[in-house]
């Protein structure tokens, strides 16, 4: 009897998450795939295998309220499976896997196509249950096991090539995924999605609302609830949202360290924990989580919590969360397993007014998930966020920072000070237009202190000195920063044609684009 891994790789999903347009459809697109992923999981134990990736226990049917997609009510099993089995004829193997994935997408279909639900006129239940599965495209292979290799590396070459052979519906009149997610009008978009999961994965996407009757219903949060999780209704941030994607950076070197299977199932392991974990800090801080499977990371929050706290030292605790999980996994000596290679995310940060489409901020989001991960010469220096800021009157700002680095504590330091908006538009102003004395000035260290009480010497400025103060040691603290940096890595994005910018021009960016972001944090609703 010979021993085989089986690889799988279950999509579309980021086609599929691209459709949603409210929080309700894209926390039930990527609930579809984890449920999806999870009756695999079952089903590939049936036939005698031993799942290795995801973390999935052989005896998942008495751990379920542990490890099973319902625990946090989000979806936490990632696009692919991997998992090794035992079988004397390799035709035989192949049918059974065959099999148990049609099986799976059979049984997804039943769940999510009802009497009533995501009925197209015309269309018998059967007929869009095949669109269903004809739509899931779930790929899979089969190799010789191999001992002392890291399977996730092995098989990912296959699963990407089976990846590049999608197969689609031949009838696209029949679109029973984005009724599913649309409903039948504007008043009822929630209904198809919280009658095809009966809101059992429900967890931080539910809330209690008292009806027109006085009695407590459940109802699918929107953008609006999340946005005005904020503390105080009367800023303008009580009306924007944010969309976060989180990924682990240089996780192939991470698992080249690692050998055998027992190796990569507790790596597994590990990533499910934080994944269930960083749920929960989402959940406690107002936000709402999508998908957390594997190192990635997916959700919809706040710009601040009700305490004050921001999306940005969110993210951070985020991001201490997932290398606590590395740092604590040790071995029978009590040694650190990780010691040495303790891995760091990347975050891209979407934010947008709370009208604007939700799949548009989406795709926003991965694309600042892509500059945070951008990286020249040195591969330690990941671990970034890039923030998007996309107001409701066009305006918008960049920019990208090292996580818990000099440009973040300076952000923080300057979001937690106290100030009116309109003195902000005054010291941007004033900024700008002084830009080639400040330049001087930070050529010459001591002339910048001097320069700051030139520009701000109006008898207004002495009761806000020490905010002005504090914008001087931030401009000090930042251009420092800079001029350690080789490789300009702060700087956001240089234009095709936009000569090379000198540390002091890139310093006074930066800072400008922090207060700019102050004030945006800052602005009462109505202002202009």
């Amino acid at each position: 009897m010979s021993e085989y891994y089986v690889g799988i790789t279950i999509g579309p999903i980021i086609e599929t998450l691209c459709m949603a347009s409210r929080p309700a459809s894209l926390w039930c697109a990527s609930a579809m795939f984890s449920w999806l992923a999870e009756d695999i999981c079952n089903k590939a134990i049936v036939i005698g295998g031993t799942i290795i990736s995801p973390f999935y226990p052989n005896d998942s049917k008495k751990t379920a309220n542990e490890y099973g997609v319902t625990t946090t009510g989000v979806g936490k099993y990632h696009d692919r499976i991997i998992f090794r089995v035992n079988s004397d004829n390799l035709d035989s193997l192949n049918l059974n896997v065959k099999q148990m994935i049609e099986d799976a997408k059979q049984a997804l279909a039943d769940e999510l196509v009802t009497d009533g639900v995501t009925k197209t006129p015309g269309q018998s239940k059967a007929e869009l249950q095949k669109v269903i599965v004809d739509y899931l495209q779930v790929r899979y292979v089969i190799t010789e096991a191999k001992e002392k290799c890291n399977c996730i590396l092995y098989l990912s070459p296959y699963l990407d090539a089976a990846e590049l052979c999608p197969s689609f519906s031949v009838d696209q009149s029949i679109q029973p995924v984005m009724t599913l997610f649309e409903g039948k009008n504007d008043e009822t978009h929630n209904e198809f999605v919280k009658k095809c999961f009966e809101l059992k994965y429900s967890g931080n996407s539910i809330i209690e609302v008292i009806n027109e009757k006085g009695k407590i219903v459940y109802k699918i949060r929107d953008i609006e609830s999340i946005a005005e999780s904020v503390s105080g209704d009367d800023r303008k941030i009580y009306n924007y949202y944010a969309i976060v994607q989180a990924d682990g950076d240089s996780m192939t070197k991470l698992l080249k360290n690692l050998h055998g299977d027992e190796a990569v199932n507790d790596f597994s392991k590990i990533c499910l924990d934080y994944t269930s974990k960083s749920a929960k800090i989402i959940n406690d801080f107002g936000g709402m989580t999508i998908y957390a499977g594997g190192d990635d990371l997916l959700f919809i929050s706040p710009l601040e919590n009700k305490n004050g706290k921001t999306v940005f030292e969110l993210c951070s605790d985020i991001n201490e969360c997932f290398q606590n999980k590395f740092k604590d996994h040790k071995n029978e000596k009590g040694e650190c397993v990780y010691k040495d290679n303790i891995p760091t995310l990347s975050f891209g940060i979407s934010i947008n007014y709370k009208k604007f489409p939700l799949y548009e901020a989406f795709k926003d989001a991965l694309t600042m998930l892509d500059e945070a991960k951008k990286i020249e010469k040195d591969e330690d220096q990941k671990n970034k966020t890039a923030v998007h800021i996309m107001k409701h009157s066009g305006q918008s700002v960049k920019f990208r920072y090292l996580n818990n680095g000099v440009l973040y504590n300076q952000l923080l330091k300057i979001l937690k000070i106290q100030s009116d908006s309109v003195f902000l538009h005054s010291m941007m102003f004033k900024i700008d237009l002084y830009k080639p004395l400040l330049i001087a000035a930070l050529k010459n260290d001591n002339d910048l202190e001097q320069t700051f009480n030139n520009i701000f010497d109006s008898g207004y400025h002495e009761t806000v000195m020490n905010y002005i103060q504090t914008v001087r040691e931030c401009l000090k603290t930042i251009y420092d920063d800079v001029k350690e940096n080789k490789n300009n890595e702060y700087y956001y994005e240089k234009k095709p044609d936009e000569k090379e910018k000198s540390k002091e021009e890139i310093a006074l960016e930066l800072l400008y684009n922090l207060l700019r972001t102050a004030r945006f944090f800052s602005e009462k609703k109505g202002a202009k």
